[in-house]
């Protein structure tokens, strides 16, 4: 019996509003624990592919599937929720928050999804469960001054412990 792809993408074309089409790919699957290289030149839709695949952009049409889910059916609640719970993804830019240690941030979804945070007790028990309890830090004002990821993270007061 043949096994179905993590991800499967059929016919899937995507072009930003009012622009031609950046992508287009026939057929392309990942099967569960395999390494896939997407290599090419800057602009050619790396990185747009990943975000169509980790449903961070939506695609306009049917054509993505990943964990058995069509993408393009699900709001964009339910794609916020299936990569918070069943997918880890390292963001190209601004994703990390300057405030917290690199393990925090790397730990941050175990606060804002309990699956994940009962997973990642289970597996390295009281390492992480005595991150999850440290004090969490509550910012008013820009992360970092004069970066372009202070503009973006302009709340106050946050607090991203969940």
């Amino acid at each position: 019996m043949e096994s179905v792809p993590t991800v499967a993408i059929r016919n899937l074309r995507f072009g930003w509003p009012k622009q031609p089409s950046l992508l287009w790919v026939e057929a392309f699957d990942i099967a569960a624990g395999e390494m896939v290289l997407v290599q090419g030149p800057s602009g050619c839709g790396k990185t747009t592919l990943l975000g169509l695949i980790a449903g961070v952009i939506a695609a306009r049409s049917e054509g993505v599937r990943v964990l058995g889910h069509e993408l393009a059916s699900l709001g964009a609640s339910e794609r916020d929720r299936l990569r918070g719970e069943q997918m880890g993804v390292i963001f190209q830019q601004f994703n990390l928050l300057p405030f917290l240690s690199v393990m925090d941030n790397v730990l941050l979804p175990t606060r804002l999804f309990a699956p994940r945070r009962e997973a990642a007790i289970a597996a390295h028990g009281d390492h992480i469960r005595s991150r999850n309890a440290s004090s969490c830090p509550v910012i008013s004002g820009p992360a970092t001054a004069g970066s372009r990821s202070s503009r973006v993270n302009r709340r106050s007061p946050v607090d991203y412990c969940g």
